[in-house]
């Protein structure tokens, strides 16, 4: 009975450990770890099941950079807005 709930719980670790996600304002291409090969195609965010020995390269939508600066030029705030 023991060896039962222990498999289980293995079992039930490992199956949530597949699961991935990718972000609102990221992309990502999947990448096999054991073959150590990318996808041609970039994945839309969401919740992905990839399976053991894969994993996403994260990359953001995009980046601006505002930077603010003072009367004497001075930088007092640089702000960073993904799209």
């Amino acid at each position: 009975m023991i060896c039962i709930i222990v498999l289980f719980i293995t079992f039930l670790i490992i199956f949530i450990a597949c699961f991935e996600t990718i972000e609102i304002a990221q992309y990502g291409i999947l990448y096999n770890t054991w073959t150590m090969e990318l996808t041609n195609e970039p994945r839309a965010p969401g919740r992905f099941w990839l399976g053991l020995g894969k994993e996403f390269v994260l990359y953001p939508k995009n980046l601006l950079d505002f930077e603010f600066k003072d009367s004497d030029g001075n930088v007092s705030l640089i702000q960073r807005l993904i799209y």
